[in-house]
This record gives C-alpha cells, sequence and structure tokens, in this order.
C-alpha cells in the first residue's frame, strides 16, 4: 500500500463525500499549511466548501459515516468565530484515512478574503 499525501486524501475525501454531484456547493478549496506547501507529517486537512445552502448536520453525519470517517464532530464553531479569517456558518472535525480534517462551510457573502488555497472543485 502506498502512503497518500495529505492532498491526495483531500481529492479521495470530495470525491467520496461527493461534493461535485451535490447542488448546494459552489467549490471545494484545501487552504492552510497544506495549500500554502507548509504542511507536514503532522499537518490536518483544512477544507473550505462554498455553498449556496447548508448542508443539514444529520446529512453531514450520515455521509461522514458512510464513507468510514471517525472520530466526528460536528458544528464546532459558529458564526463569529475569532479565529477564522471569513465567517463560518459551521466546522466539521473528523478522521477519514487516518488524516485529521477540518472542514469549514461557508455561504457566498462569507467569502471576501484571499487566503492560500488548492481548488478541489468549482
Amino acid at each position: 500500500m502506498t502512503m497518500q499525501t495529505n492532498r491526495q486524501v483531500a481529492e479521495t475525501f470530495a470525491q467520496d463525500f461527493g461534493y461535485a454531484d451535490d447542488e448546494r456547493v459552489r467549490a471545494v478549496y484545501i487552504v492552510g499549511s497544506i495549500a500554502s506547501g507548509e504542511g507536514d507529517a503532522y499537518s490536518d486537512v483544512d477544507m473550505l466548501v462554498a455553498v449556496d445552502a447548508l448542508i443539514p448536520d444529520d446529512e453531514r453525519l450520515q455521509r461522514l459515516r458512510a464513507i468510514g470517517c471517525r472520530n466526528i464532530m460536528l458544528a464546532i464553531a459558529g458564526v463569529d468565530n475569532p479565529a477564522l479569517p471569513v465567517q463560518s456558518q459551521v466546522i466539521d472535525k473528523f478522521v477519514f484515512r487516518d488524516v485529521w480534517f477540518d472542514v469549514s462551510y461557508h455561504l457566498p457573502h462569507q467569502l471576501e478574503y484571499w487566503f492560500d488555497h488548492v481548488t478541489l472543485l468549482d
């Protein structure tokens, strides 16, 4: 078995989760240290998902479980989290294929900030 990079795992996650087939999803980005090229073996994968409408908690949980995610924590941040450069409606944290993920969901009006990113789906 070959060792996948965190970016490859993120691409697999985006495909397995079904973002491309979800009409609510406008774009999916990798952000943070993986996008800037500063990530290492201990880095988590930070993803930003631009959506027209939020995907309900129960639906996200069902989809995460269906693709084998574990240690799932849903909606761990709110609208005015000062730690984020953009406003986030929700952040989910989980493990997919032995890699920690932080996936934040953003409505279009929340994305008026530029950052290092790698586009997975647009």
